[in-house]
């Protein structure tokens, strides 16, 4: 593939892959191409790092273009946000049961945003499955990020009934049995175009399919693979390479959102009153969206 072409391309033409003597063994030359390719997976991580959203012309652009290419019906989406267990051996030294998701294996969470191309524009990993996606979210860097990116609230990503509602950040109605044919209707077109990560994941383990178990000792190697695999995923799109093997990933069954320990705001006391109004606003905010689309 394209991609993958460009990469090996690189790698032969640069005079660190070459032997510089007959005596070089292969252990080394290996060893030299590794060091190589992990140079080049952190430029190109750190350079995708640099192209986040940052400024209001990529981001509207972004934003029409989720509209456009009829992705979105909902207006001004900049992005969809989850998180995807990698499946793992219990790392060294490490207890198994800290390791353990909802599905009963060890395992460490992705999170990543796309676009409406299923190119990742920020991706997370290390924690432990166990933890509970809005904890990840609310501990990543993303998590301070968002609002500046989202113009205070001007933009949003959409993310499942795991995170915090916010003005950046739009969830669906949680369904208790209750919803009003508004709020369905909103929670269908959400869930519309909120499927381009769930398919971003897909993708990446179709193409990748190591990331289906990752055999690897040590935390930090699982890490810079599943961070490489991310980087090469969006070359492929670059590259045009977007015909990916079908691959049905189960773990998105519909989402039953229940509250974790560390998750449940406080009931008291000033966060519990900047949580609230946190929410209030995101409240508002979906209400708007809602009246946008004509529900």
């Amino acid at each position: 593939m394209a991609a993958f072409a460009a990469l090996a391309e690189l790698l032969s033409s640069d005079e660190s892959t070459s032997s510089s003597s007959s005596s070089s063994s292969d252990d080394e030359d290996f060893e030299e191409r590794q060091a190589l390719c992990e140079a080049f997976f952190r430029e190109t991580f750190s350079e995708s790092h640099r192209e986040r959203p940052k400024i209001l012309g990529f981001i509207e652009n972004v934003a029409r273009l989720y509209t456009d290419e009829q992705v979105s019906g909902v207006p001004n989406t900049i992005g969809c946000i989850d998180g995807s267990y990698i499946s793992i051996r219990c790392p060294a030294k490490k207890v198994r049961s800290t390791y353990v998701n909802r599905h009963s294996y060890p395992s460490l969470t992705l999170q990543a945003l796309c676009d409406h191309k299923k190119k990742f524009l920020d991706v997370t990993t290390g924690h432990p499955s166990k933890i509970h996606d809005s904890r990840i979210f609310r501990t990543s860097r993303l998590s301070s990020k968002l609002p500046h990116v989202c113009c205070s609230g001007k933009y949003h990503v959409l993310g499942d009934a795991a995170y915090p509602l916010r003005d950046y950040l739009i969830t669906p109605f949680r369904n208790y049995g209750h919803l009003d044919a508004r709020q369905r209707a909103f929670n269908y077109h959400f869930s519309a175009t909120r499927v381009k990560i769930e398919n971003a994941f897909g993708d990446l383990k179709a193409r990748f399919r190591q990331l289906l178990h990752l055999d690897f000792l040590f935390v930090d190697k699982m890490n810079k693979f599943i961070i490489a695999c991310c980087v090469l995923h969006n070359m492929c799109i670059n590259c045009g390479d977007v015909d990916v093997p079908p691959y049905i990933d189960d773990e998105h069954a519909p989402w039953e959102w229940e509250a974790q320990p560390d998750d449940v705001p406080p009931n008291n006391g000033p966060l519990a009153s900047t949580e609230d109004a946190l929410r209030r606003q995101g409240e508002e905010k979906r209400e708007r969206l809602m009246q946008a689309m004509r529900i």
